[in-house]
């Protein structure tokens, strides 16, 4: 049995579909959550049966944000967004809309809980033994003897007496502030800003520093150690950006004092909360905690350069920078990470990128620590 309509042929298998739809619908009339759609199930049932064509429109909204303005957004409107959207556009959208806001986190996490659940690798590699970060008032004697002598501390150090890292910390970690540094380095836009600007006075930054946690990483080791940086001659701002949550995270820090130095104020971790993770999904878990933000590569190098034991033997858990993002071919697509390792056979600290939906042992995305 067939049914010809302008040039469309129906067969039995699209009667029983139709048919299977019809019955599920009625079966699920009365249900919680559904009463606003019975008007337009009567609508469709009036035309079928006055043989008047019908239409709705279709809500399919273009970005996360308009997704969650819809009265009744659904897990399949989600779905589609998800795969319609490159996954670093989504993402960035998702902390855009949710950082420091824990009413759209609660709003947005249903229907985010499930995505990337599967990237974690088993038995992650692990930081060395009781590895801490350094004493705020040690640290920053040793960024003095890096970036100059004349950094001003005296408000952080007051500041950190006040308050007692937690237990699951590896202690208060210290940082020059990025305005500090793109004043050393001759950056003049803010590297905080998110414009053109900004982003551009940002990868400035981290090209500039980037060797120099080279240069501090030798010569603290002084052990025939090497230092490679793979990114070098790409570090544009068309490679490497902060994320939305990276850049929100750095304007807190930023002031938090007046001083030339900024604090975690709870604790930070080096990378062992997310050991083994890759890092869109602990991008998407530290979103949804509601005590943690991301360390960036500046936060992660700077360790680095006054502590090289966190990372000189190949076993130790690297360090990825879940506040930032990159893009290797430089043309928008944003899929990269990019991280800290040590890369034994050549007794070397590397300075490098990865697919940032891949998990691996040696993956772990810092953080640092809010109340």
């Amino acid at each position: 049995m067939n049914a010809t309509k302008s040039g469309v042929k129906y067969g039995q298998a699209d009667y029983l579909r139709a048919m299977q739809k019809a019955a599920k619908a009625i079966s699920l009339i009365g249900e919680s959550g559904r009463d606003e759609f019975l008007p337009a199930l009567e609508t469709a049932l009036d035309c079928f049966n006055d043989r008047v064509p019908f239409g709705m429109p279709i809500l399919k909204p273009a970005t996360f944000a308009e997704f969650l303005k819809l009265s009744s957004p659904t897990q399949g409107m989600f779905n589609q967004l998800l795969s319609e959207t490159p996954w670093w556009t989504l993402l960035d959208q998702i902390e855009e809309i949710c950082f420091g806001n824990e009413a759209v986190v609660a709003q947005a996490w249903p229907f985010l809980s499930a995505i990337w659940q599967g990237e974690v690798a088993q038995k992650p590699f692990k930081p060395p033994k009781d590895w801490r970060y350094l004493p705020v008032a040690t640290a920053v004697e040793v960024y003095r003897n890096i970036f100059g002598s004349s950094l001003k501390a005296d408000g952080v150090i007051s500041a950190v007496r006040a308050v007692k890292s937690r237990s699951d910390s590896e202690g208060i970690a210290v940082w020059p502030k990025l305005s500090v540094l793109g004043k050393l380095f001759g950056v003049s836009s803010s590297p905080c800003d998110p414009t053109d600007e900004g982003r551009a006075a940002y990868a400035r930054i981290a090209e500039l520093f980037i060797p120099e946690v080279g240069k501090a990483y030798l010569k603290a080791h002084d052990k025939g150690f090497q230092f490679a940086n793979w990114r070098k001659g790409a570090l544009s701002a068309q490679h490497i950006v902060l994320t939305p949550a990276g850049r929100k995270t750095w304007q807190l820090l930023e002031a938090q004092t007046d001083d030339d130095f900024c604090f975690s104020p709870v604790g930070a971790i080096s990378g062992g909360s997310y050991a083994g993770f890759s890092q869109r999904f602990a991008r998407l878990q530290i979103l949804s905690s509601e005590d943690q933000v991301p360390q960036d590569c500046i936060m992660t190098g700077s360790t680095l350069a006054i502590q090289p034991d966190r990372l000189c033997k190949g076993e130790h858990l690297r360090i990825d920078n879940p506040g930032n993002v990159y893009s290797p071919d430089a043309d928008g697509k944003f899929w990269h990470c990019v991280y800290w390792s040590f890369v034994a056979g050549f007794r070397e600290l590397a300075f490098g990128r990865a697919d940032a939906d891949g998990a691996l042992q040696s993956f772990g995305s810092a953080v640092l620590l809010r109340s």
